[in-house]
């Protein structure tokens, strides 16, 4: 079964169950038995989670509150920036699982490695005992060490981080960033077919290889592309390293603009554009509309799902995305460090996580808006 596939799948038996409230922990349950009958209640929340494989619904309210931990924990969210809505939907999912009992704060970094480390020194010197934290660069383990090394327990949403790094951590939870990268470069080829009836071009990417996320992206994309570039009916013309943002992706792609005389011509003119995430695709998309051409003309993707991304699609300016579920990561990140601090133990599997994603399009765009599983 594909993960597309697994995905609407997961999307219609959603809408089929009715909400069952979790029990009460009875006398004599121990945390970990309160956990198993927890995940396994046929509870479904906006945040229900897409991991490929996991059979059972997954509520994190209901598992959060079976817990017999006393309240009064301080937590901290290290977010890279809140310049991107991907980010201000993950913040809205820890105030939502967050603990009532619980004090918490979020330290935001202008996408600066040195500001974040900054942050992870002075919440861990604060005697926060759970520190969720989006690191900036996968290589950038000083932060995570800072905070571990103070006695934190840290969990790591959105980007993982190298090897080195993860003995710090008590879990992660990220998208399947290879396959929402693939998945574009899937759609790629399909845009190409229904277009032109063949799959002939040039293509450029901006990525960020800094970054385990973006950097299994981009190589989702190259390798749903491989065979046709293997045989050279598309040719990879120009890459580029940058930051994910609007006025970067915007500055690429003039300098892409600047390379090619031909436009959505197919065989040897620019035909695609694949962006590390949606805020860079926005400036690309910004950068063809000032130009006088459209998402028909050369087919641009990205990756994130935001709310400004389904507009660009549904004025045809960009041609899709893959969306990713921050809220989702937010209340998974919570769940392992609660349940890591009430002693419950949790296999490799259940704290280094990898959720699924699902493409969107303009056929479907209108039912997903605020980064939600099931639409509106």
């Amino acid at each position: 079964m594909t993960k597309k596939l697994f995905a609407l799948l997961m999307v219609v038996a959603m809408l089929a169950m009715a909400f069952v409230g979790c029990g009460a922990k009875e006398e004599g349950q121990t945390n970990q038995e309160v956990m198993q009958e927890a995940a396994t209640q046929n509870t479904n929340t906006v945040e229900e989670t897409i991991i490929e494989g996991e059979a059972d619904s997954y509520d994190a309210h209901a598992i959060i509150d079976a817990l017999e931990l006393e309240g009064g924990l301080k937590i901290a969210f290290i977010v890279k920036t809140l310049t991107n809505p991907f980010f201000v939907a993950m913040e809205e999912g820890v105030r939502e699982y967050v603990r009532e009992e619980d004090e918490w704060t979020t330290l935001q970094c202008d996408n600066e490695a040195a500001v974040m480390l900054t942050k992870a020194e002075d919440a861990a010197n604060g005697d926060f005992d759970i520190i969720l934290m989006t690191p900036i660069n996968s290589s950038d383990i000083a932060p995570i060490e800072a905070a571990y090394n103070n006695g934190a327990m840290v969990v790591l949403l959105d980007t993982t981080v190298v090897d080195e790094g993860i003995q710090y951590c008590a879990g992660t939870v990220c998208t399947d960033n290879y396959m929402a990268g693939f998945m574009c470069g899937e759609a790629f080829i399909e845009d190409m077919m229904e277009k032109y009836g063949e799959v002939k071009g040039q293509v450029v990417l901006f990525e960020n290889p800094q970054g385990l996320v973006t950097l299994a992206r981009i190589q989702g994309f190259e390798d749903a592309i491989a065979d046709y570039v293997e045989s050279g009916d598309i040719e990879i013309a120009y890459r580029e390293v940058g930051k994910g943002q609007v006025d970067t992706g915007l500055v690429f792609m003039e300098t892409v603009l600047q390379r090619f005389t031909e436009v959505g011509k197919g065989e040897g003119s620019l035909v695609g554009v694949m962006s590390m995430n949606d805020p860079s695709a926005q400036g690309c998309a910004n950068a063809l509309d000032q130009a006088g051409y459209t998402a028909e003309d050369c087919f641009i993707y990205g990756v994130d799902g935001s709310n400004e991304s389904l507009d660009y699609i549904a004025d045809n300016m960009q041609r899709g995305t893959s969306l990713q579920y921050p809220g989702m990561m937010a209340a998974r990140g919570l769940a392992i460090a609660y349940q890591k601090l009430a002693g419950v133990e949790l296999s490799d599997e259940e704290c280094f996580l990898e959720i699924s994603t699902t493409y969107i399009d303009a056929e479907n765009a209108a039912d997903y808006r605020d980064f939600s599983y099931i639409g509106e």
